[in-house]
């Protein structure tokens, strides 16, 4: 089946910026794409295209709003200062826009790293949200001092059907971070998926290996978010 067609473009509001993927025609299934510490580079706009030829309207966020990309030597720096209450003030606001201005009536997030996290602490505050995809979320412990909320504390909040991709060979967040994950998810009313790779790295959807790893989790983190937005 050939890709629906999309239309992309950046978008403003206020001093936030985000870029978006609509399907043609829109959509009444929305996800807002919280990045890895790269922001809106390539590979970062590539699955919010994916989603968005899903069907699916995309906004991705830029959590750099005019600095554009950091240079690899520098993503460590730049999402060390993003502060958790402006992250997530300005993706509340965007799931309004998404809402409004779209006409998104199902709204849901997907997460990478930081994005992953921060995805976490999203659905946990906003209820709108009603699915959740994070991939390898970065949870460190202790909690590093710029960081003002703990994910796994929090994941008991979240009010929605949760997908959370755990690669065993992750070497920032450790296995008993995601297992102590699983258990705050799983003790919620809410459906959870735990995809577990064991040979899988942190980012191994960016890095695209192992190749099974990536073939099996990305069409079934599209699925649950079709299935659980656009039906």
């Amino acid at each position: 089946m050939a890709p629906m067609p999309i239309q992309e473009s950046e978008l403003r509001l206020d001093d936030l910026q985000a870029i978006a993927y609509v399907p043609e025609g829109g959509s009444k299934g929305g996800v807002l794409l919280l990045p890895t510490n790269a922001g809106t580079d390539r590979s970062n706009r590539k699955s919010s295209q994916l989603l968005a030829e899903a069907g699916l309207t995309t906004l991705l966020w830029d959590p750099y709003p005019g600095r554009g990309v950091p240079p690899d030597d520098e993503r460590s720096k730049w999402s060390s200062a993003t502060d958790d209450d402006w992250a997530f003030a300005g993706q509340a606001r965007w799931l309004t826009y998404m809402a409004e201005e779209l006409g998104v009536e199902r709204l849901g997030a997907l997460g990478f790293c930081m994005g992953g996290r921060l995805s976490l602490l999203l659905a946990a505050r906003d209820h709108r949200l009603a699915a959740l995809v994070s991939y390898y979320p970065t949870i460190r412990r202790p909690i590093p001092p710029n960081q003002k909320y703990d994910a796994v504390d929090m994941a008991p909040e979240i009010r929605c059907p949760a997908t959370i991709v755990c690669p065993g060979r992750d070497h920032i967040t450790t296995t008993e971070v995601y297992d102590d994950l699983r258990k705050a998810l799983r003790g919620r009313e809410q459906a959870t998926i735990a995809q577990v790779y064991p040979e899988a790295g942190h980012g191994f959807i960016q890095a695209r290996k192992p190749e099974a790893a990536v073939k099996m989790s990305w069409p079934q983190s599209v699925a649950f978010l079709t299935s659980n937005l656009l039906t």
